[in-house]
């Protein structure tokens, strides 16, 4: 596995922290012979104050294993970490194909969630079950980190 941390954090954030928690939560969100595929390239480049951070990738059946996640490079050290989990449990539904984005111009409205097709257009933000899933895995991922790893 693979994480590389582009971009200047700001003086609250080491980017050795960064890839230190990045390891740790992929090491918890992937079976070994994933994480001997994956790459991940974390971008501290985003500096809109309400946006926190994105994972994608360009196209699924291109991706090789290799997935980029842009993070808000002013979020204080503990809120990045979190993020990067966020985004890290993202990565995972790509990976494993819980979350297809349809690509044909007449399907571009609906994500595959796990094999049901739900509207993202229609659903409320909050109500998207790949979003329920990353915030509580979130949580609970960065409370283990900090317990472990940090304490």
């Amino acid at each position: 596995m693979r994480i590389n941390i582009l971009g200047r954090p700001t003086k609250k954030v080491k980017k050795k922290q960064l890839e230190l928690a990045g390891r740790w939560f992929c090491k918890k969100l992937f079976d070994p012979a994933t994480l001997r595929k994956l790459k991940v390239e974390v971008k501290l480049n985003i500096s809109d104050p309400y946006y926190f951070g994105e994972a994608f990738y360009s196209k699924p059946k291109d991706c090789n294993y290799r997935y980029n996640i842009s993070l808000n490079r002013h979020l204080g050290d503990k809120r990045m970490v979190a993020t990067l989990a966020h985004e890290l449990v993202h990565v995972k539904q790509y990976v494993y194909g819980e979350y297809v984005k349809l690509t044909r111009p007449d399907k571009q409205h609906l994500i595959k969630w796990c094999g049901e097709y739900i509207d993202h257009q229609t659903t409320p933000y909050w109500e998207y079950p790949w979003e329920i899933e990353a915030c509580g895995l979130e949580v609970c991922l960065y409370h283990q980190y900090y317990e472990e790893v940090e304490h």
